[in-house]
């Protein structure tokens, strides 16, 4: 199986240095409206990133509409794609209430709700 080749030769042809650190994304949905986090997670997947877990975080977490946290500081590429990709910046320290082994963890907030049905 040369997918992985493959995938490491059109990241290098395209300048997609993100997809090169194979970092894991955990998308959880704190909004209460069943399937935004899977609706973000296949946007993500579009892009070329790796989603691990698609689930739920804490209520409190989704006063934002949308924010992430860096948990292990080691992907600077995937970094910068994810600012990019979702239009805010990294949010300090880590998550209250989230078990995570991912690099990133995205939260989805109560007010993506209206974005969503754009």
């Amino acid at each position: 199986n040369y997918s992985a080749i493959q995938a490491a030769m059109n990241a290098l042809a395209t300048g997609d240095k993100a997809s090169l650190e194979y970092a894991k994304i955990d998308v959880l949905n704190a909004s209460g409206t069943p399937g935004l986090g899977q609706t973000q997670a296949d946007k993500l997947t579009e892009k070329n990133l790796t989603v691990g877990t698609v689930g739920n975080a804490p209520a409190a977490l989704g006063e934002k509409q949308i924010s992430f946290y860096d948990m292990t500081g080691k992907k600077p590429e995937t970094l910068k794609k994810l600012k990019q990709i979702l239009g805010v910046d990294v949010t300090a320290g880590k998550p209250a209430g989230v078990s995570s082994s991912a690099d990133f963890v995205v939260i989805i907030g109560k007010q993506s709700e209206a974005a969503a049905q754009q």
